[in-house]
């Protein structure tokens, strides 16, 4: 009697909790907000999610069918259904927490337009300093820090994009079938060379990722705009300013530049290509390109050949007057990235020709001494110092000239 009561009772009640929870996921997938109403019932259809939850729904049916038919004790029955439960219930298999992402022609044109036009607003009102705009369309969270945050940002954003036109750079629109607070993680859908993650930490699970950026130009900037949908409506999450491209070029591409020049062991111009890409190294806070430790073991890997190979100051002892060479790096003139020498000459920085007739009797010298040094550039920039310009603190008086690549 006490093994049939235990049984009926306490096993079975064991059993009936474990079914509860083994049906969370099902129910957290079903109740995932504005989920369903965003996809629309027949989008709701095709998410795969749906058809694990079909699935097992099925399959445990006509199992307990099954065993019901065929065992004769209800012991066996009662234990097969809670390992049932309980594997569904930690199962990584019918991933219920993870992202539905689309990406620009994906998304739905409603919607697309319609947060064009919310960034276009937010771009047009920094431009008009008309910090109202961004306000109203805040989180909560970042409306309790009070207007004068956003008037300090537009004033610091309004000089940098002044002039400027932002076309659409890419677009995502991400739903998680987490209905509580969500991280997200999204690959981009752009070429691999250029591929990134954008990871982000919000209170809803639909969110919108909006990049428009300039092009063209010596240095093109990304607006990121991250909204969130808070109780049906588009709210402004992130909003932030920073490098896509610089000298035409995005983070990759410097990256692979300076492992071909790398690997024939150029190691300073490889190395120059390299402090352009940590400069911009992440667009965003949140976005992080695939081949960013790349970039930063790379940069180390050379920065110790280097430091083992070279001591500075180094003395051109070959050359009359024997200029001394204190630093080496890069520059931009235009949109092409030179190598930039500072040294210390014995000629007085008034005497111009005769400084030019240095630098250029240096030209040759430095080929020999930083292999592919001249790779791909027509001329090397020259700052002509009289004394060493070792003190951070102190201004030091220069010439600068230029020397053409024979």
């Amino acid at each position: 009697m006490i093994k049939q009561y235990f049984l009926k009772n306490w096993v079975r009640k064991l059993i009936f909790v474990s079914l509860l929870l083994s049906a969370y996921p099902i129910v957290n997938f079903i109740l995932g907000s504005e989920n369903l109403t965003d996809l629309g019932f027949w989008g709701t259809m095709f998410v795969p999610e749906f058809f694990v939850v079909m699935a097992y729904l099925i399959i445990s049916f006509l199992f307990w069918v099954f065993l019901r038919k065929k065992l004769k004790t209800y012991l066996i029955l009662d234990v097969s259904i809670f390992f049932i439960s309980f594997i569904t219930l930690f199962s990584p298999v019918p991933n219920l927490h993870s992202e539905l992402s689309r990406h620009n022609d994906e998304i739905d044109a409603g919607i697309r337009n319609d947060m064009h036009t919310l960034s276009e607003k937010i771009i047009e009102s920094i431009k008009n300093d008309d910090p109202t705009i961004m306000y109203n369309l805040f989180v909560e969270e970042l409306k309790e820090e009070g207007i004068d945050n956003v008037k300090n940002l537009y004033s610091q954003l309004a000089p940098a994009i002044k002039g400027k036109t932002f076309e659409l750079y890419n677009e995502y629109y991400v739903i998680s079938q987490n209905w509580r607070a969500v991280q997200f993680s999204i690959s981009s859908e752009t070429d691999a060379n250029n591929k990134f993650y954008m990871f982000l930490n919000t209170a809803s699970n639909n969110a919108y990722i909006s990049l428009l950026s300039t092009e063209g130009e010596f240095k093109d900037l990304i607006f990121c705009f991250v909204y969130v949908k808070v109780k049906g409506q588009w709210r402004l999450h992130i909003a932030h300013l920073g490098v896509l491209r610089m000298g035409g070029k995005t983070v990759p591409v410097w990256l692979q530049e300076a492992g071909e020049l790398s690997a024939k062991r150029y190691d300073i111009p490889a190395l120059f290509k390299l402090n352009i890409a940590n400069q911009f190294l992440r667009p965003a806070q949140f976005i992080q390109y695939a081949k960013e430790k790349e970039v930063i073991d790379l940069s180390k890997e050379i920065q110790a050949r280097i430091n083992s190979k070279y001591k500075f100051p180094i003395r051109l002892s070959s050359l009359p007057n024997t200029p001394e060479i204190y630093h080496i790096g890069p520059q931009f003139l235009q949109m092409n990235l030179l190598p930039t020498i500072t040294y210390v000459t014995k000629i007085p920085l008034d005497n111009a020709s005769e400084l030019q007739k240095e630098v250029d009797a240096m030209t040759p010298e430095l080929k020999s001494i930083f292999p592919g040094i001249t790779k791909n550039v027509s001329h090397i920039t020259y700052k002509a110092f009289s004394q060493p310009p070792t003190d951070p603190q102190k201004t030091y008086d220069y010439y600068g000239l230029t020397a053409e690549i024979n």
